[in-house]
């Protein structure tokens, strides 16, 4: 009795056995199925090459298919074809080159704009900080001038007083004076 999952002795014995004769037989099928489908692949190809050859024509201008020229099949191709191909083959490499080249300079004047409108942003900057540095010390000096002229005003007014209050003076002392001079006189 077997688990299900093993085979029985005896299956087992009976398959060992016959296992070479399996195999030969197999290897017998899978040859003979070789065999038939490269004659298929043959059979095929004599197809092909069995079709109206009358249609290709062959000569200096070139390869003709049913009187249409074929221009990549031309007898000039096939003699001058590496020398054109190698021309062509410079051609797009100088063509690349002078891309290379092209797309360089494009980007070196992007570098070079790039710079000179960071160098004009800095101006900018720089000449704006200058332009409020100056209307400050303008602002500052403006405050400045009108302190000066209050305390020039305030000066002359206090000049005034200090002049009307001599002459005041002056005369009260001169009033003075002529009083000591008259009561000397009575005395």
């Amino acid at each position: 009795m077997t688990d299900g999952k093993t085979l029985a002795p005896a299956v087992q014995h009976e398959l060992a056995i016959q296992w070479p004769k399996f195999k030969t037989e197999l290897v017998k099928d899978i040859q003979a199925t070789l065999v038939k489908s490269d004659y298929q692949a043959a059979t095929l190809s004599a197809q092909f090459f069995k079709m109206d050859h009358s249609l290709f024509k062959w000569d200096e201008k070139g390869f003709t298919f049913a009187g249409k020229q074929i221009s990549t099949f031309s007898l000039q191709t096939l003699v001058h074809g590496g020398r054109d191909a190698e021309a062509a083959t410079k051609k797009k490499e100088n063509e690349r080159l002078e891309a290379e080249k092209a797309k360089a300079a494009r980007e070196q004047e992007r570098e070079r704009i790039k710079k000179f409108e960071e160098d004009l942003m800095r101006h900018v900057r720089g000449a704006r900080n200058s332009a409020t540095t100056a209307h400050d010390v303008a602002v500052k000096a403006q405050h400045d001038a009108q302190r000066a002229d209050n305390l020039l005003r305030s000066a002359n007014h206090s000049a005034r007083l200090a002049a009307d209050n001599a002459s005041r003076a002056s005369q009260k002392l001169g009033a003075l004076e002529e009083r000591v001079v008259a009561l000397e006189s009575h005395i």
